[in-house]
């Protein structure tokens, strides 16, 4: 349990627009180091609050007086923000453990909120879901309208059950437990954007089968060969791409990866973030 809400918790908290992070977490877990209040909701459950405490540290990359406006927020010494703050979490769990989330449950959510039936939704958020989504499963079928939809910031490990999803266009698997690629297929002729950073990836075989592929963001996975990459040129429809924080890249030069990576993929028009200029 504590390994799972520790990687949970770090996609939550990683910030945009920060570089050289560092997160340092404090998290008791043992029962008697636990600030529980504890009540009854059903049989075998128990109401627990349990309180975080969290330093995060880092390099400003964003617009200084932007954050210095956020005085609550940050704390500059010299160029560096630090900041430390606690958060509490009221859930529920069995004996200490908690199930994750189902996508009927996270449906239930969305139309409670939204206020309609999901079935007419082009656009569908599960992000965030807590105790966080663990499985795509066949309640994702009732989608067969929505056009974008975003798993992000969940603990999801495969993709799964997404074949009825025909007019899905935009697919966020950002800051999940994802290894691979494989169970895209199904989307194969439809899908334009994937936004899938954040993830555990090394491999890139099963994104070559989609055909109108236009956006690939995988920032931040475990990619390290350039063999895998270099797969990626079979992708005609490719035109942006985004690979920082994989260790292929973390271990070149940043002017040397553009250029190498530009030459391997003469498609693309857009790599991390920015244009590429061809002669």
């Amino acid at each position: 349990m504590r390994e799972n809400i520790m990687r949970w918790l770090d996609h939550v908290l990683n910030p945009e627009k920060l570089e050289a992070v560092r997160i340092e977490m404090k998290m008791d877990i043992g029962e008697k180091r636990w600030r529980r209040s504890l009540k009854k909701s059903g049989e075998g459950d128990k109401e627990v609050m349990a309180t975080f405490t969290f330093k995060m540290s880092g390099r400003v990359t964003r617009n200084r007086e932007d954050c210095e406006k956020k005085k609550d927020s940050f704390r500059f010494e010299d160029n560096q923000f630090v900041k430390t703050f606690v958060v509490k979490f009221n859930f529920l769990v069995d004996y200490f453990d908690f199930k994750g989330t189902t996508i009927k449950e996270a449906i239930a959510r969305w139309e409670e909120k939204n206020q309609k039936p999901i079935i007419e939704a082009t656009n569908v958020g599960f992000q965030f879901q807590w105790p966080p989504i663990e499985k795509i499963d066949t309640n994702l079928s009732i989608l067969v309208n929505c056009e974008k939809l975003s798993l992000s910031t969940n603990m999801i490990e495969k993709i799964t059950n997404i074949g009825t999803l025909r007019n899905l266009k935009i697919l966020a698997l950002g800051r999940n437990n994802i290894k691979s690629f494989d169970g895209l297929e199904p989307l194969a002729d439809t899908l334009e954007e994937l936004w899938i950073s954040y993830n555990i990836i090394e491999k890139t075989k099963g994104i070559l089968k989609m055909h109108n592929l236009k956006v690939l963001h995988m920032s931040n996975n475990m990619v390290k060969d350039w063999v895998e990459v270099v797969k990626l040129g079979e992708m005609q429809s490719l035109e942006d791409f985004l690979f920082v924080g994989n260790p292929l890249y973390d271990s070149m030069d940043d002017a040397v990866w553009r250029t190498e990576c530009s030459k391997k993929l003469p498609k693309l028009k857009i790599l991390d973030t920015i244009p590429i200029i061809r002669d």
